[in-house]
Formats: structure tokens, sequence, C-alpha cells
């Protein structure tokens, strides 16, 4: 468990009067110097928030009461995704009166174990609210019945959901030397599959004639783990096909933003020295000498993006930049003029940014990202790359829950609407380890009737002569 884990299962376990199990006796006065130190600077991490929010109503009788009668209704959606604190916070709200709860979820599509999650809460509900009325939802509006059945036997499951798409087809299985193949494979069948719907899918062994045409947006591309992008975002730039990308830095950590947000985070709150520290370090280490009067701008005055504006000018970010920090830039103003609320509101804002820009999926571009990244989201075209036995089911770094990861790689099935291609290297760079891995043992689960392998000659990169333009 990693240290803000600990601290919140310490934490929490203060708050319920239990003994904590899980961590070194030890480790127990660095928890409590963490928590004085957030105390000190004003400052509260995601866990505290939840920490916080129960304490207030485990011990204020008229906090719960007045919040039950605020919130008659209460809907949470991914309820297998819950932890214990927030599970408790929805029972002290309805406990504390006439709160009428809702909750969807699915536990087969529970994967946040390892950010403390407990999809124990989804099976204990009518334990926990007594009287609940359970409905199970036996339809799917996305996936084709042979991407359900697949998925239902890689769970071991006896029936499968049940799919309103007319279309049907093999799943595709695509065996490759390395990852560099891997990545061409990808490169090639999206191509393939741009140039020329109706043949690929004959060639796949769909039988339905009518299926619509595809764009970028409409493929993504799913890893395990980070690392595993760098090829296959190479390949594509290569060939011209736009993407998106998942766990890369949040905007916020990125020149010149970077500037913006520590001066920012310091202006707003000048008595924490933690922003002013972090935002003269950056002034040093990117050389910058500001305006002075950058620090007489008033932070209450005028809409957020003049003020922006105003800060931006102080700080000369306005001079010539390289193509991505002009891009970065821009996309910062761009998230600036989007805010209608105040300065304060768009700083909490942007503390949560991670990364990819969800609005930048609905542009056309091939989506690059890990499964847990892709989680609620779904394309007509998915590849789930990396099919390999320490890959899907993750054992290269130690121990995982092997529930779990059987759970993420149904997720990874479940987000194709019509087409499904899974792939494996033998041989993987990672992180400067070269792997020799066999496929995936989920493959073997899924029956032979639902796949057929893609046979080389379909992807195979063509001849000099005839290359393919770049298609940007």
């Amino acid at each position: 468990m990693h240290f803000l884990g600990q601290v919140y299962s310490w934490r929490l376990s203060q708050l319920l009067g239990l003994e904590c199990r899980d961590n070194d006796p030890k480790s127990v006065p660095l928890f409590s110097a963490y928590l004085s130190k957030l105390k000190e600077l004003d400052l509260v991490d995601f866990n505290q928030l939840e920490l916080i929010t129960l304490e207030l109503l485990l011990n204020n009788p008229g906090v719960r009461s007045h919040l039950a009668s605020r919130f008659p209704w209460i809907f949470v959606d991914e309820y297998q995704d819950t932890n214990t604190a927030q599970a408790l916070i929805l029972k002290s709200l309805v406990r504390a009166g006439d709160v009428r709860l809702f909750v969807i979820g699915d536990p087969d599509q529970a994967i946040y174990g390892f950010r403390g999650a407990d999809v124990g809460n989804f099976h204990r509900f009518q334990e926990d609210f007594p009287g609940a009325q359970v409905v199970r939802l036996t339809i799917n509006y996305r996936s084709t019945q042979t991407i359900l059945d697949a998925a239902s036997s890689v769970m071991g499951k006896a029936e499968a959901l049940e799919s309103v798409s007319s279309l049907s087809g093999s799943l595709l299985l695509a065996p490759c030397s390395t990852e560099a193949e891997e990545a061409e494979m990808v490169v090639e069948t999206i191509e393939r599959m741009m140039g020329g719907i109706s043949h690929f899918s004959v060639d796949s062994g769909r039988t339905n004639g009518a299926e619509e045409p595809l764009s970028f947006g409409d493929f993504a591309v799913l890893t395990r783990l980070n690392t595993q992008a760098e090829a296959l975002e190479e390949a594509l730039a290569r060939r011209g096909i736009p993407t998106v990308r998942s766990g890369q830095q949040p905007i916020t950590e990125k020149f010149p933003v970077n500037i913006l947000w520590r001066f920012l985070q310091t202006r707003v709150w000048p008595q924490n020295s933690l922003y002013r520290d972090a935002y003269m370090k950056l002034l040093e280490e990117y050389e910058l000498a500001p305006s002075p009067l950058v620090f007489r701008i008033p932070t209450k005055e005028g809409r957020v993006e003049e003020w922006v504006d105003r800060v931006i000018s102080s700080h000369f970010l306005n001079k010539e930049r390289n193509e991505e920090q002009t891009e970065i830039l821009e996309r910062f103003r761009t998230m600036v003029r989007h805010f209608k609320g105040s300065l304060l509101e768009f700083l909490g804002a942007l503390s949560l940014e991670r990364g990819i820009d969800h609005r930048y999926l609905l542009g056309d571009r091939v989506a690059i990202m890990t499964i847990h990244a892709a989680k609620g989201l779904e394309w007509e075209v998915v590849f789930v790359t990396g099919c390999e036995n320490g890959l899907l089911p993750c054992t290269l770094y130690g121990a995982r829950d092997e529930e779990e990861e059987k759970r993420l790689f149904y997720v990874a099935l479940t987000r194709a609407r019509r087409r499904l291609i899974l792939s494996w290297a033998r041989r993987r760079n990672l992180n400067g380890r070269l792997l020799q891995l066999s496929s995936s043992p989920y493959l073997d689960a899924i029956p032979d009737k639902l796949k057929k392998r893609l046979e080389r000659g379909e992807w195979k990169p063509k001849p000099k002569a005839h290359q393919q333009l770049a298609l940007f």
C-alpha cells in the first residue's frame, strides 16, 4: 500500500474506533506529521476530503439531518468502485432522514481496488440498506453479441448479456513478433479499415453487409501500462494519423502553463509557502524575470480570462515559443475562455486536470490509453494490445488481485461496439527489460468459434512502390 493509502487507512480506523492492522505502528508519527503539515498549509488531499466529511457526519447529528433534508434523492453511479468511507457517508445520510438512494453499478467492472475501492460494497448493498429493490439489467446497447459472449467467457459466466446489435463477426487475434510489429499491425489495420471497410469485413468474417464508414475518432488502442503507448504513438504519427493519449503530464506541469499555475496559486493563497517556493523555483529553472507589476494585479478584478491574459503578458510568455509550447498555451487559453466561474473556482477545476482533455475525444483522433483510463468510454473499433501473460494479467511488478485483473480485461473487451482486435508480442522491450512472454490465458478462455486469426497478409506493410500516402 502506498503512503497516502496508509494514511487513509490509519485515519479511517481512528474515526471508527478500530485498530489499524495494515500499518506498522512505527509509521504513526509520520502519518501525524503529514496531516499536521497539511493543516499548516491550509491543504487537504483527496482522501482527507472524504474523511473530514465522514467525521463531520458521524459526530454532528444536526449536520446529518440538515444534509439529509437538503438531498432527498441521492444517485450514485459506478457503485462497485466506492470505498469504505464513501459507503459510510451514504449510510449516514440515508439513516438520518427520508433519503431515497439510487445506485447503479456492475461488479464485473470493479477495477479500482488498488485505489481503495471495495467491490464488497456492491455485494453488501441490500444488507447495508435493508428493503432495497434490485433491478437487474440484462440488455446491452453497445457491443455485438460476439463481443459479449467472449467477455462473458473470460468471466466464467454461463450466460452473457443480450445484445441489440445486428452486427456479427469474429474477434480478431493478431500474434506479433515484437512491439514494433504490433504497432505496425495497428497502423495497417486502421488504414485498411478506413480505406475499405467492406473488404476488411468480408475477410474478418462479418456476415451483415450494413456497416457504417469509420473515421479516426472511431478507433481506440488500449494498453495495460502507460509505457506500452510509446511505440504505438510513434507508429501512428509516422503515418500522419492524429492521436490523443492518456497518461500524459497534466497541462499544469507543462511549460509555460506550469509558470502560470504556480503564480495563480501564489496570488490566491499568498500565505502558503509551498506554492511560493514552487513558483520561485520555476522562475529560476526557466530563467524568467516577470514584470514587478504582475504582483499588483488585483485577484478579484475583472473576468478570469482578462486576469489570466494580464498575467501571461507580465511573464512575457506571449513571445515566440516552439510549436508544442504554443499549442499548450493556446489550449490553456481555451480552457480559460470557456470557464464561467471565479478565479478560485477555476483553480479548483484546474487542479482536477489529469493529462487528457476528454473534449479531444470528441475530435477525429485515434485514442491511445490505458484500460483504466478507457473505463466508461466506447468506440466502434478497439485494439487491446499486449495480451500477454505478464501484462494481462499484470504480474511483472509483483502479485496482483487475479480477479481484478480478469475484470480489467472484461472492461477492455466491452469498450468495443463493432470490432475487437486482440494482439500480443512474443518479445517486448518494456522499461529497458526484454520480455519473452506467452499469450494471455484470457485468450484461451474465449471459445474458438468466437475468434479468428488476423492473417499476416491482411496487414503486412505494403511495398514502397505502392506505399499509401500519409493520411495527413
